[in-house]
């Protein structure tokens, strides 16, 4: 189902996976999901982000955007009195001791270049190893 954003469920859930550094299924844990295919289904476009899910999802991440979920409506992660306000609308209390969430944004930001020269060098093998011998 495409929301006002035009992104799909499965695209909108792909988003916050990336946002939490987090893989399908490490989330579908840290949610306690019985089945281990509750949030692979919302991915491969089986099921729709239910009410339910994203209930799971802010009540364990606090910080990600209900309106996020809802709709695709940046930004994905909240902070400060953004995240207060949907703590105190959503009624979900706010660990005490809690990080503040650029940190792991400029860790994602630092190993770019990184990525970027193995995807480049990558490609080049790829190009080389199809143009052969012959040219």
């Amino acid at each position: 189902m495409k929301k006002e954003s035009g992104l799909t469920d499965a695209q909108i859930l792909e988003e916050v996976l990336n946002a939490l550094d987090y893989n399908p299924n490490s989330l579908n844990k840290k949610l306690e999901y019985n089945s281990a295919s509750t949030i692979p289904h919302v991915l491969k476009g089986r099921n729709t982000l239910s009410r339910g899910i994203k209930e799971r999802i802010v009540n364990t991440f606090p910080n990600v955007n209900m309106n996020f979920l809802k709709s695709g409506q940046l930004p994905i992660l909240l902070t400060g009195g953004d995240l207060q306000a949907q703590a105190n609308l959503l009624n979900i209390p706010l660990p005490k001791t809690q990080g503040p969430p650029a940190l792991i944004d400029l860790n994602k930001i630092a190993v770019i270049p990184e990525r970027l020269d193995r995807i480049e060098n990558m490609l080049q093998e790829l190009l080389d190893t199809k143009k052969g011998p012959a040219e």
